[in-house]
């Protein structure tokens, strides 16, 4: 059951992620509508979240999550796995969803310079 759904993205694998914002769950479920479980936690550790605004999912499998209430990008692995975190660059709430471009990382749309930019130059090796 559905509370208030946040950001919503579709996994190499088929499986739809769904971020609940009214329980604060990335949750997983299959292709078949079957809840295969919840990706991270609650909080502001590694890998947790507050309020997931945006989701995508990069051509090698890895997830994104836009997290607006701790001010930064979650980068999971194809297993759901912390890969690393960034933070980000500009004012949350000027950011729109993400975005993911052919042969590149994740974009954002940021309001407060009206254009579209790269949310990080390689996310595969930046640090937290």
């Amino acid at each position: 059951m559905f509370g208030r759904i946040g950001a919503l993205e579709v996994s190499a694998r088929g499986e739809l992620l769904v971020y609940e914002s009214q329980s604060t769950e990335l949750r997983r479920y299959g292709s078949d509508g079957r809840f295969l479980g919840v990706i991270g936690r609650r909080g502001s550790g590694p890998g947790e979240y507050e309020n997931v605004s945006g989701l995508t999912v990069l051509s090698d499998g890895r997830l994104v999550a836009q997290d607006f209430g701790n001010r930064r990008f979650n980068v999971y692995d194809s297993t759901y796995t912390l890969h690393v975190t960034w933070p980000i660059f500009t004012n949350a709430a000027e950011l729109r969803p993400l975005y993911v471009h052919g042969g590149g990382g994740p974009y954002v749309y940021d309001w407060a310079i009206n254009t579209a930019r790269r949310a990080r130059e390689d996310p595969g090796t930046s640090e937290s």
